[in-house]
């Protein structure tokens, strides 16, 4: 396997970290790609946006210490395939290390690259007018970020921000396009793998109606267990109220909650799941519902 590369080595020193600020920012994302976009004259859905004084130089990630992936890849996608087609695809695909708020993709903008998460997770972002944004779903190790490429569109509606840094391998979306073809191993279960998405989108939305903020901050909780691998892993209480969709305070009471029982530890932004079998029957049936969806389509 080639040796790991960061973002930052693939794109020019330009380029952003970014996260929790206005619109404006991801027309930095525009700029990695394409310079000569001014950065005060770009007009996006009819509002002009201005410079953004927050961009920081992409940095690598600090990634954690995780047990031995499943398969050959680290992602179930891509592990799931025969090996003959993961063979065929392999050397068109680089191992990157993901920063954490690190934008992939953004609204209006063609789509460059298509991940599949080996231990990072990325959040799939609607974002307002006014620059508010809600996730809809977060993919790690179970799929492939850039969906929209495979369903035909150039760009979408949506952004893609990186929510827990880590390894993924990044696969040109001209190359994608080229080689994932009707019939094709990846294809076909690309397919199985939108139904499941789609069926998590649902899931969620159902979730944030119905249950309560402790039973679906234990959900996320095991789902990033899941991503990364690891007992001990990033996870800010920003990120995960923007998750759930409630404010950062609600998140540290909810946290909090968990730490005294016994089933986490938190300190500084760093995540220790304690007694995962015991976080498993905090959580609503949720969590459940979209693990055994994705078991499904990987067989």
């Amino acid at each position: 396997m080639a040796p790991t590369i960061t973002i930052a080595e693939r794109i020019p020193l330009s380029a952003v970290v970014l996260g929790g600020h206005s619109t404006s920012c991801s027309l930095a994302y525009r700029q990695c790609f394409d310079p000569a976009v001014p950065l005060n004259t770009e007009r996006v859905r009819g509002a002009r946006r201005p410079s953004c004084p927050h961009f920081a130089p992409l940095e690598e990630a600090s990634l954690p210490e995780v047990t031995d992936p499943p398969g050959p890849s680290g992602n179930r996608l891509l592990d799931a395939l025969p090996r003959a087609e993961y063979e065929r695809l392999s050397p068109h695909m680089k191992p990157v290390s993901l920063a954490f708020k690190h934008i992939l993709y953004d609204l209006a903008v063609p789509i460059p690259y298509v991940y599949f998460p080996t231990s990072s997770a990325v959040s799939l972002l609607i974002v307002m007018d006014d620059g508010m944004s809600f996730e809809m779903t977060m993919t790690g190790n179970e799929g492939m970020v850039g969906l929209p490429v495979f369903l035909g569109a150039e760009a979408t509606h949506g952004r893609a921000i990186v929510q827990i840094a880590g390894a993924a391998l990044r696969m040109p979306a001209t190359a994608f396009r080229r080689e994932v073809t009707t019939g094709s191993p990846l294809h076909g279960l690309l397919h199985r793998y939108t139904e499941a998405l789609m069926v998590s989108m649902a899931q969620t939305a159902a979730c944030n109606r119905l249950h309560s903020i402790d039973e679906r901050c234990s959900c996320q909780l095991l789902r990033a267990h899941d991503y990364t691998r690891a007992d001990t892993f990033s996870l800010t209480h920003e990120s995960l109220a923007r998750t759930l969709g409630v404010r950062r305070a609600t998140v540290t009471v909810a946290a909090g909650l968990l730490q005294r029982a016994g089933l986490i530890r938190y300190r500084r932004g760093m995540i220790t799941i304690l007694d995962r079998p015991r976080l498993e029957e905090r959580a609503c049936e949720c969590y459940r519902v979209v693990r055994a969806e994705y078991d499904h389509v990987f067989g």
